[in-house]
């Protein structure tokens, strides 16, 4: 019965510090980037341009929204089956947040922001649209999302190397 309950309790934490871990990574990743960008950068109108909205308020609710979004999508990914084979570690969850910063970099923020933007009537944006600016921005924001995350799934990353390892105790 106890080691029933103690099944439940570890399944329960392990989904829940996915998502709560994802959602703060996110958010704190967000909001260093959108500073970065905000304050070197002046780029929060444009990212309030997306909705039709060019100003710094609409950009800072569309950044963090995306922020958070794109944390829960990275969470998903880091715990599948494929992802969870690799990112075993929290290193190696930091390096899996660095690569998804430069996904994000080159996928949306090179290709289909420049494209909506278009779309939504903003003149002469280049498609692709490759900065190293953008770039840094990117990896800060997968690099914090990566530490955030892994801090958040430490309890369980312990718990899988002690499975595969009993012998460690």
């Amino acid at each position: 019965m106890a080691q029933s309950t103690t099944r439940r309790s570890v399944q329960k934490f392990t989904t829940t510090g996915r998502w709560s871990g994802a959602f703060t990574g996110g958010l704190t990743a967000g909001l260093v980037m959108g500073l970065l960008m905000q304050f070197l950068a002046e780029m929060m109108p444009m990212v309030g341009a997306l909705y039709g909205t060019p100003t710094a308020t609409a950009g800072w609710i569309a950044h963090v929204f995306h922020s958070v979004v794109l944390a829960l999508v990275f969470a998903a990914i880091v715990t599948s089956s494929p992802g969870n084979r690799y990112a075993t570690s929290p290193r190696a969850i930091v390096g899996f947040g660095l690569a998804y910063g430069a996904i994000i970099w080159l996928a949306l923020a090179g290709v289909v922001m420049p494209v909506w933007l278009g779309a939504v009537g903003v003149p002469n944006v280049p498609v692709p649209n490759l900065t190293a600016t953008s770039l840094g921005f990117h990896l800060v924001y997968g690099g914090i999302l990566g530490i955030v995350y892994a801090i958040a799934r430490a309890p369980a990353l312990r718990r899988v190397a002690d499975r595969a390892n009993p012998d460690a105790q």
